[in-house]
């Protein structure tokens, strides 16, 4: 029943599935006979065609039946102790040969059946018996440790343990530093152990191992091995980089290096504004950071590092970096020109050192910046672009041979707006003082320009016109209606070649509607230029408000004059 339980759940909860089964099951328990709260060994085979299932993988559960002799009653759950709780996986690398140490408990005296079967076929399955006794006297096996060797000098704060308990196959066990657990463990199918602790203290160390079996009850033991421990120097650094070294300018970006001892936990650098910059662990004994210059002259580079909560040291001028002034671009501003037809100004400040020359390069897109003009000053005004268009700037610093030399601006977009310049067209022009690559831009401007025109409601008999000005070279009107003022809901209305435009009114409403309309032109050239900004308009009522008001005193009079009849 036990076993029919727990299959059931762990094929709830697990979905196990073998591809292959085996014929039956073998379990000894060794010894067969023991006392009561006795730990003992037991092994579980798989079998087909009379020989162990080598490639078989899978989950097998064990339980105890059975009459206990001091009670005269089946015996319980409780009273039989099983490694995992009787739910036992297999694998490959055993071989379907496991074998537990000390793995199977019994605190009732009596003849029990030990079974074991199958998760997914419960008729594949074996069973063995075994006595058990009152008499309890346990057995503690040897455990051998390897390494490190007895009276050992040791210099790392870590070492590595390794030991040997053939007789102790996956068994639990405590690897025991000066009396004090250091570490929880395993032995592997052959009894062996292989781990590092550390934790040493400068000095006699004792180590040992012991081994326990499921009720925590020592099965096994090693004697307590004495070695020592030197302790590190205090000579925490091995090395220390820096990367560019040389030919550095403020701004410059450089990449520093640490190599420290394994056990080095953190390290700073400090600069001699006694700023901090803690580097990156890149692994045990290597730390890194990349860090801007951000001070000019002699830089006397120290560090501070760290091993454990005691040990810390700090190195003074480790490093001296030559760091000399740069030249940076910084605050670019972009405005249009309204005196000059398809012109910008720049202006620019510098950090650092200022340059001979300038770049100004600019283009289409933000990663093909195909045009240039150098300035010796930090304003420069271009010509020739296209209103309406986005376009792409960077200052770059140059030396006398007008090669880049310093830190560039970022690369900043501008849109070049709506022209408000009524002045004649003109080409491309250069500033004095600029010299111009032929990669510049030609001027493109709307061909009608329009500036404060006039937008005006006009009853005529019963329709109402929107009228405006004539504009030259204008071949229609585009007409917009919004019930907001900022053109969020904007629709378009309609066209006319007329500088009129009828727009719909509403003579059954009740009280005043208002709506707002804007006005395009579009240009010979295909260009479009917007005549006004929306304009409010009065789309309802539109009878006059004397003449309703008539009306209404007239129907009154109506109404008194017929009642004074009827009385």
């Amino acid at each position: 029943m036990k076993r029919l339980l727990a299959s059931s759940l762990m094929i709830t909860f697990f979905g196990v599935t073998f591809a292959v089964s085996p014929d039956a099951f073998q379990i000894e328990v060794s010894p067969s006979s023991f006392a009561v709260n006795q730990a003992v060994d037991f092994t579980i085979k798989a079998i087909k065609n009379k020989q162990v299932m080598k490639n078989y993988t899978g989950m097998v559960f064990m339980s105890v039946d059975g009459i206990a002799k001091d009670s005269a009653s089946k015996l319980k759950l409780t009273d039989a102790t099983i490694s995992n709780g009787g739910i036992l996986e297999m694998g490959l690398a055993d071989q379907w040969v496991k074998k537990y140490t000390k793995g199977l408990l019994i605190t009732k005296p009596g003849n029990f059946t030990v079974s074991v079967a199958d998760f997914t076929q419960d008729t594949i399955s074996w069973s063995t018996t075994v006595m058990v006794s009152s008499d309890f006297k346990a057995e503690v096996r040897n455990i051998q440790i390897l390494s490190p060797s007895a009276w050992s000098e040791e210099n790392q704060s870590t070492i590595n343990v390794m030991a040997t308990a053939d007789t102790l196959p996956n068994a639990r066990v405590q690897i025991l530093l000066n009396d004090a657990l250091a570490k929880e463990t395993t032995t592997d199918a052959n009894g062996l152990i292989n781990d590092t602790i550390s934790g040493l203290k400068v000095g006699t160390n004792v180590l040992q191992i012991k081994a326990l079996s499921v009720t925590n009850e020592q099965v096994g033991s090693s004697e307590k091995l004495v070695f020592t421990y030197q302790g590190q120097s205090d000579n925490l650094l091995k090395s220390f980089t820096a990367t560019p070294n040389q030919n550095l300018k403020v701004w410059n970006k450089v990449r520093f290096e640490l190599t420290t001892e394994d056990n080095v936990s953190s390290a700073k650098l400090i600069f001699p504004d006694n700023k901090e910059y803690p580097l990156d662990k890149e692994k045990d004994g290597l730390f890194s950071k990349e860090l801007m210059l951000t001070q000019t002259g002699s830089l006397d580079i120290a560090s501070d590092l760290s091993a454990g909560p005691t040990l810390s040291k700090k190195y003074d001028k480790m490093l001296t970096l030559e760091v000399a002034d740069n030249t940076q671009i910084w605050e670019v501003k972009i405005q249009a020109l309204t005196t000059l037809a398809g012109a910008i100004q720049l202006d620019w400040k510098v950090i650092g050192w200022s340059s001979p020359a300038y770049a100004i390069q600019y283009g289409l897109t933000k990663d093909d910046l195909v045009g240039t003009a150098i300035t010796k000053e930090t304003t420069a005004t271009l010509s020739g672009f296209t209103y309406g268009k986005d376009y792409f700037f960077k200052i770059q610093p140059l030396n006398i041979q007008n090669i880049a030399d310093g830190l560039p601006s970022d690369v900043l977009e501008f849109t070049m707006p709506i022209a408000s310049w009524t002045g004649p067209n003109q080409t491309a022009l250069s500033a004095s003082g600029l010299e111009m690559t032929p990669d510049h831009p030609t001027a493109a401007l709307p061909t009608c320009i329009v500036k404060n025109i006039k937008v005006s409601t006009q009853k005529i008999g019963n329709k109402y016109y929107l009228v405006r000005n004539k504009i030259e070279n204008a071949t229609k009107y585009l007409v917009y209606k919004s019930d907001f003022a900022d053109n969020s809901d904007k629709s378009f209305l309609g066209e006319t070649e007329l500088t009129r435009f009828e727009y719909p009114f509403d003579k059954t409403s009740k009280e005043d509607v208002y709506a707002y309309y804007t006005v395009e032109a579009l240009c010979a050239d295909g260009n479009k230029a917007v005549l006004t900004e929306a304009q409010k308009v009065k789309v309802g009522p539109v009878e006059d408000m004397m003449l309703i008001l008539t009306l209404t005193m007239l129907g009154y009079l109506i109404y008194r004059l017929y009642s004074y009849r009827e009385e």
